[in-house]
């Protein structure tokens, strides 16, 4: 199995901002269960979940 790795921000927004493009992207667990970004607060969460990994690897 490959896997792609691309750099995404992820944002909380009530509607598109004219003039910028978007593109689907989904977020999973190690398992392969999907995570759900589906609010403001859970952005926030996977953006603390993101930072704690990103501190973990710096050591």
């Amino acid at each position: 199995m490959s896997q792609a790795i691309k750099q995404v921000r992820v944002v909380a927004a009530t509607a598109a901002v004219q003039g910028q493009d978007f593109e689907p992207v989904a977020f999973f667990e190690a398992d392969g269960k999907p995570v759900d970004v589906g609010g403001a607060a859970a952005v926030a969460a996977l953006e603390a979940r993101v930072k704690a990994l990103e501190d973990a690897a710096a050591g």
